[in-house]
Formats: C-alpha cells, structure tokens, sequence
C-alpha cells in the first residue's frame, strides 16, 4: 500500500484539508489553490494573516523573518478564518 505522503493530492480517495495563511511567505496562496482543484474532496481553509509558522504577523519581509524565532507570538486565532470552500 503506498503512503499517503507519496500520492499527489488527485489520486488521494479520502477528504483533504488544506490550510493555508494569507500571509504565508514559503507556501503560495496560488500552490494551495492548485492543490485543493487538484482534488474535488479537498476542502481550502484560508487563514487571515497567518504566516507558515501558524502565527498572525504582517506580510513584511523582516517581521516574517523575525517571527520564526519568538515564541511569544501567540498562534494565529480562529477567528482569523477568512475563506472555506469544497
């Protein structure tokens, strides 16, 4: 049985959850799209404001950066979800 982290998106037979940060700056919004038309039971959940790392901090190179070494920055809150679809 092949491993599920070997099979493209489209060949997946089960519901996918694709969670995506607006502000990510290491995933694009657009690869995350792909990824969910890919699979018609892919689900994308955009999170408003969202970096990589899951914490809220603004599209700025420098504040990017610099959040991946504070482990003060609190985790992104669901009330940041911005955009679901299937």
């Amino acid at each position: 049985m092949p491993k599920v982290e070997d099979m493209p998106p489209a060949k997946l037979h089960t519901a996918v959850l694709i969670v995506q940060g607006t502000t990510d700056i290491q995933a694009r919004l657009q690869d995350a799209k792909g990824l969910a038309d890919a699979n018609p039971r892919a689900t994308l959940l955009l999170i408003d404001g969202m970096n990589h790392i899951l914490k809220t901090v603004p599209n700025e190179q420098d504040r990017q950066v610099s959040s991946y070494a504070d482990p003060t920055l609190p985790v992104a809150p669901a009330r940041s979800l911005c955009f679901l679809s299937s």
